[in-house]
């Protein structure tokens, strides 16, 4: 309230108020709903009984959407406390339902964050409160607001209802719908200027996460031919005064009103800045560029960087008030590492990672109509995993017939058995259960599917086609490290299938390692089409997943790998192999295989076998044809 009454008598007045939990209150006494004295009697009621309750309760950020949120939530014990943004929310309650769905998001590799409360804002846990606070609520003067607001409550421009008791009870028990709000005053209200007032800049971040999702937060659109400006009033690491005048700065230069007489004395000369006739805007990606300066040192980082980028000695000595000798030493380093880390961040920009996302609202029990084919390994009629996916039919009613079929079983005589067939509405492939390698090394899963999905369109059979795996894909952690490589393989020839024949394929099922109890019927759901959207699908102990390919953050690396023992390179002379076996060696390989067909009569072969023996490593230069399987086998049992 301090911050916007200064503000207000420097002439920056708002269009449209918004506030964020008790936020809101403040901005309903600016905007005139009650006087001061009424509006911290609200305030001082709301936190004397909020503390006056059981203490206990927790509230966690998640980096997840409502959508995912939502029917993990017990109404009774757990609500969700705040959708800050298109992948930020805050859930609150009883501590150990928020951990439970905590845990959930854990094992997807989710951001959470554990908020240091005393009680569950927001949450179900409030209610024993709520009737004390709607007297002192009844018994405040009211008054119709005189600047417009958008509701925090409901996302949407709110007047009248301000004024009644109804309203605030429910405020403390609702959810903050700050992503709603923030998306109404970009594109309802025409608000292009976002000014936070504040402890700090935690809610400017918040909205413009949701600018970003909402389009391109560097150009303008249909709606609005410029950007969306925001700025922050105070930020807890800068000081307070140049923190404000900044602000009010931004919202200046961004075209808002700003009595500067009010601000400083008449004696202070204003100066017209030159005018520019044209509005440039840049299409091609830039590449290359500096990283934003961040944090404390904002502008003045940002020109020690650019100095450091263009080996300016001098300028950094004169800066850092330190003699050019000493830092002529240092700088070709710190100019090869800044330079290298622009470039990481750039390439960091580009790549993508798969990532697994939450299926809610499978039906239970699941129901399967119509009649399957089900199509199951010679030999593993008595399979555990073959019995647990019939008794999962059998339970959803389903109608099936099942065959064995021989995994070598040529295509022709597949296709010919198939053709006798009654009409199916769907086909279950079991053939990833099969063991072995064909005499190519094919895995036996991967060839015995190929040939079911050519036979069945040979057959002319348009069903959709289900292939059920375990161990093909890893979901999160609790997974392990490791998948089952034949049935990887398999999960990669049903994508290519997908592509090809997309009319008669289903899609890929992953089970679990060990059944749970609900195992029987997500399966049971997924193949009876509730889940159309999706064709990659995993059944865990913990819920139903969906793939998904997902941007990697600017920043994140796994882990890294470090060559050690014996390292075989194949086109090792050629000049990437080359490249890639020095740096095998700078990194600790105790000895490199260079495989290429010359070998050691390729150009160039015997003095990059000295230049790599000098960096410590043990070399060998051998000819052979990497496409000759018998060579190969050959060339790993001598030298792996």
């Amino acid at each position: 309230v301090a911050l916007f009454r200064l503000l207000e008598s420097w002439g920056a007045r708002p269009d449209v108020l918004a506030g964020h939990s008790i936020g809101e209150i403040a901005a309903a006494h600016v905007a005139g709903v009650w006087s001061l004295a009424d509006a911290c009697r609200l305030v001082v009621a709301r936190g004397r009984l909020m503390q006056a309750l059981p203490e206990g309760g927790a509230m966690v950020a998640l980096q997840a959407s409502e959508e995912e949120v939502l029917p993990l939530l017990d109404g009774a014990r757990v609500g969700l406390a705040a959708v800050n943004g298109p992948r930020s929310v805050v859930v609150s309650g009883a501590a150990d339902a928020v951990e439970e769905i905590a845990d959930r998001f854990r094992a997807l590799d989710r951001k959470i964050t554990a908020l240091r409360v005393s009680h569950a804002f927001h949450s179900p846990l409030m209610e024993p409160m709520l009737a004390d606070f709607r007297k002192v609520a009844e018994s405040l003067t009211y008054e119709r607001p005189q600047l417009p607001l958008v509701s925090t409550v409901t996302g949407a421009p709110v007047a009248d209802d301000l004024t009644t008791p109804d309203y605030w009870v429910e405020h403390v028990r609702a959810t903050v719908r700050y992503a709603d709000a923030v998306r109404v005053l970009r594109a309802r209200e025409g608000v292009r200027r976002f000014l936070e007032l504040g402890a700090d800049g935690t809610l400017t971040a918040l909205a413009q996460s949701v600018l970003d999702e909402a389009g391109d937060p560097d150009a303008g659109d249909a709606l609005h031919t410029d950007p969306p400006v925001l700025v922050t009033a105070l930020r807890k690491d800068r000081p307070e005064a140049a923190s404000v005048l900044s602000a009010v700065a931004g919202v200046f230069v961004s075209g808002g009103d700003v009595d500067w007489p009010l601000l400083f004395p008449a004696a202070v000369p204003a100066v017209d800045l030159p005018t520019y006739a044209f509005r440039h805007r840049r299409y091609w990606p830039a590449t290359g560029a500096a990283a934003p300066a961040a944090g404390p040192g904002g502008e003045t980082d940002a020109r020690f960087w650019e100095a450091v980028e263009q080996a300016d000695v001098t300028g950094l000595a004169d800066a850092l008030d330190v003699g050019e000798e000493a830092l002529g030493a240092v700088l070709p380093a710190l100019t090869s590492w800044r330079r290298q880390s622009v470039e990481r961040a750039t390439v960091d920009g580009y790549r993508y990672r798969i990532g697994w996302a939450p299926l809610d609202g499978l039906p239970s029990p699941a129901a399967l109509t119509g009649r399957r084919l089900v199509v199951v390994p010679e030999g593993l009629d008595d399979d555990p995993r073959v019995t647990a996916v019939r008794e999962a039919l059998a339970a959803a009613g389903a109608e099936t017939e099942w065959w064995t079929c021989e995994p070598t079983a040529d295509r022709d005589g597949l296709a010919a058995r198939l053709r006798d067939l009654a009409p199916v509405t769907g086909v279950v492939s079991l053939l990833a259960f099969a063991e072995g390698v064909t005499g190519d090394g094919v895995p036996l899963p991967v060839a015995a599917s190929l040939t079911l999905v050519q036979a069945l369109g040979d057959a002319g059979v348009a069903a959709p086609l289900w292939a059920v795996t375990r161990g093909a894909v890893s979901v999160g952690r609790a997974d392990g490290p490791g998948v089952d490589a034949a049935q990887a393989a398999l999960w990669g020839l049903g994508r290519v299938a997908a592509l090809e024949a997309p009319g008669r394929w289903g899609g890929l099922v992953d089970l679990p390692a060990a059944p749970g109890p609900r195992t029987a019927d997500a399966l049971a759901a997924v193949l009876s089409g509730a889940v159309s959207a999706e064709d990659q699908v995993a059944i865990r102990r913990s819920g139903v997943f969906g793939r998904r390919l997902e941007r990697v953050p600017v920043g994140e690396r796994g882990p890294v790998w470090r060559p050690r023992g014996t390292v075989l390179v194949t086109g090792g002379t050629g000049a990437l192999g080359a490249h890639v076996a020095r740096w095998a060696a700078r990194e600790g390989a105790g000895e490199l295989v260079l495989v290429s067909r010359r070998g050691p009569d390729a150009p160039g072969a015997a003095e990059l076998r000295d230049e790599l023996t000098a960096l410590g490593a043990a070399v060998t230069v051998v000819a052979c044809d990497v496409s000759d399987r018998a060579a190969v086998e050959d060339l790993l049992s001598a030298h792996v």
